[in-house]
């Protein structure tokens, strides 16, 4: 690691904080996510009760506690991620882009005890500009638990990552025979599905014992899985 810990921790709970635009993009983005999985209310009870959650949940994700967890998440990721860069710190820029289970809170606990979702925190590294990906999970016993998953913009969830990654190695190997420290530090789409089941494609970069490969990888989902095609 680049910094000790506890100086992680005391710079994630200065910058993390949310004023001004950032606040503004977060909660926006935030309705947007929330939304998608909450159409089901259609009755006006229902409806008081999902802009209740709304509210709560909103609380939750602008509170101290949360923001200093999910940086502290970020910059232990980013100070691990090659090139290392001694300088990286957090804009305060924050986009909750998925929530694929509705947060649940009790009347004894500010935290959620059931939820998942997922959020990307911009850092700036050394004179570039790198979003991180964070899966979160809620849930009464373990609390909350987040994943870092590859930075960039990939349409991929964890899961789906994990085998890219697999597939991508194998063709890095290629390039640098004989080197075993591999890391994604990029991704980005280069062509997007036109609706929902088609294919699409990103383009993804690693970096293999100093050098960087990049390559074009396809995602092809069929029969509930998806194929991955590396380039």
């Amino acid at each position: 690691m680049s910094r000790p810990l506890a100086a992680r921790r005391d710079m994630s709970r200065a910058q993390i904080t949310l004023r001004g635009k950032p606040r503004a993009r977060i909660l926006a983005s935030f309705s947007a996510a929330l939304l998608a999985v909450m159409l089901a209310a259609s009755t006006p009870a229902a409806a008081q009760s999902r802009d209740a959650l709304a509210r709560q949940f909103k609380a939750y994700l602008a509170s101290l506690p949360y923001s200093s967890f999910l940086a502290e998440k970020v910059l232990a990721y980013d100070a691990a991620m090659p090139p290392r860069c001694a300088t990286a710190k957090l804009t305060g820029d924050r986009r909750l882009f998925s929530v694929t289970g509705l947060p649940a809170f009790v009347s004894t606990r500010k935290v959620p005890v059931a939820g998942q979702w997922a959020e990307r925190v911009e850092v700036e590294r050394c004179g570039r500009k790198v979003w991180h990906n964070v899966y979160l999970r809620a849930s009464k016993k373990r609390g909350l638990h987040a994943i870092v998953g590859f930075p960039g913009r990939s349409l991929t969830g964890v899961n789906l990552q994990l085998r890219a990654g697999a597939a991508f190695l194998r063709e890095a190997r290629k390039v640098v025979p004989g080197c075993k420290r591999f890391d994604v530090i990029a991704t980005r789409i280069s062509s997007r599905p036109k609706r929902r089941g088609d294919s699409w494609s990103e383009m993804w970069t690693a970096w293999v014992c100093g050098r960087t490969v990049t390559r074009p990888i396809r995602f092809t989902p069929s029969g509930g899985r998806v194929r991955i095609d590396v380039q």
